[in-house]
């Protein structure tokens, strides 16, 4: 079993929330020479909510990935805020990930 922790920023809760190239290779298993990024399938904690994401390269120069919805029809912030109850600046994005089985949570800055 892997985790993987991290703290959204005022960024994410503007635009997509990405991540960075060393988890997309490490935790995703993503190839960061692969041009189409790679399919995962995430779970919430919290009830009963699954949805396929596309990760792949953000445009320019950027050094990060973006979660994209497979088909079009959810983001992965809207997929946090119906599944986790949302999210704010400084909560922890968390992710974890058995065999290739993905659960998202969100831990509120709070929370002790």
């Amino acid at each position: 079993m892997l985790i993987y922790l991290r703290k959204i920023t005022n960024n994410d809760t503007k635009k997509q929330i990405e991540t960075t190239s060393e988890a997309y290779a490490t935790f995703f298993g993503g190839d960061e020479n692969s041009v189409n990024g790679i399919e995962i399938q995430i779970n919430s904690s919290f009830g009963n909510y699954e949805s396929s994401f596309r990760i792949s390269k953000a445009g320019g120069q950027a050094n990060s990935y973006r979660f994209a919805s497979k088909d079009g029809k959810k983001s992965f912030s809207k997929f946090l805020i119906d599944s986790c109850g949302g999210y704010a600046v400084d909560d922890i994005l968390k992710i974890i990930k058995n065999k290739n089985k993905y659960t998202v949570s969100i831990v509120k800055k709070n929370n002790e």
